[in-house]
């Protein structure tokens, strides 16, 4: 009997993480001592269901040495009311809440209900999803591009890489996302033969931690956008118009067509003299044709 009342135990434990698995909890942190978390209510099979008006709480516990709790009320978001968020924080601590070794557990609990709504279950902070925060003041000087990033702690700066992305004000991000940069310093410089003197450009940096360290991290949000005008390339050079317009290919037309005629009258004339006049009228014509043609495509 001892032993049937376990194994009902054990399938109600393992059907209540099933159940608590699909609602769509999720949370990372910065490894020091703050959290953010998403739960999106949308597959939540509970009666009374919960409505946006439901007041709903993150608890999230951390345990090293010894254990720390907090808990913040989740608010869910006016536009899409299935998806509540909130971020915890915990203040005061004289040591980081989040250090190698700490386990992490996050529960989400409602008024009027007496199981978790929600949970992500007990685990290491190595495997859990870190997020940090994204770098600072991104500026270009020339082809010379530079940020700063300060990990909550010393220990994490080694282990942070770099995403690099610019464009022109023309373009999108997603017409450069496959030319990311990837870099593990805080400064970079740009191709000066993508920088066309005098053009408008943005950039802008994200951060992840390496996997080799924390398995699970993520990349930070970007960074504020930097805009710059480049100072350096090649200039744009627009090309003259070597070729005629419709008004002065049709004038020259009509002039020439003058010319050609008053050529006809002259051949009409008789004698040697005509003859003469007329080479010397067409070698002036052609000269002036070519001066004129020279003239429009100035």
């Amino acid at each position: 009997m001892q032993i049937l009342a376990m194994i009902m135990m054990m399938i109600l434990m393992i059907s209540s993480h099933s159940a608590l698995a699909t609602q769509s909890l999720t949370c990372h942190n910065d490894y020091h001592n703050t959290f953010s978390c998403v739960w999106n209510t949308s597959k939540l099979d509970v009666i009374p269901p919960v409505q946006p008006e439901t007041i709903c709480w993150i608890h999230v516990m951390a345990k090293k040495m010894r254990q720390t709790k907090e808990m913040v009320q989740m608010f869910a978001d006016p536009a899409q009311p299935h998806i509540r968020s909130a971020t915890v924080g915990f203040k005061g601590q004289s040591f980081p809440t989040i250090s190698l070794g700490t386990t992490l557990h996050e529960e989400v609990h409602c008024d009027n209900y007496t199981n978790p709504m929600a949970e992500i279950a007990l685990h290491n902070s190595k495997n859990s999803a870190v997020k940090a925060a994204p770098p600072e003041g991104v500026e270009v000087h020339g082809i010379n591009a530079s940020w700063s990033f300060v990990p909550p702690r010393g220990p994490l700066q080694k282990y942070k890489e770099f995403e690099v992305q610019y464009r022109s004000v023309a373009q999108s991000w997603k017409d450069v996302a496959n030319d990311t940069i990837n870099t593990n310093e805080t400064q970079i410089k740009l191709p000066e033969d993508r920088l066309p003197s005098n053009q408008q450009y943005v950039i802008r940096v994200r951060v992840r931690y390496q996997k080799k360290l924390l398995p699970n991290a993520v990349w930070s949000d970007w960074s504020e956008e930097y805009n710059w005008t480049s100072t350096v390339g090649q200039r744009h050079h627009t090309q003259g118009n070597t070729h005629l317009s419709d008004t002065d290919t049709h004038t020259l037309t009509h002039s020439l067509n003058h010319t050609f005629m008053y050529c006809y009258t002259l051949t009409l004339s008789s004698a040697s003299t005509e003859i003469f006049q007329l080479e010397s009228s067409v070698a002036g014509i052609t000269l002036t044709v070519i001066t004129l043609a020279i003239i429009l495509t100035l």
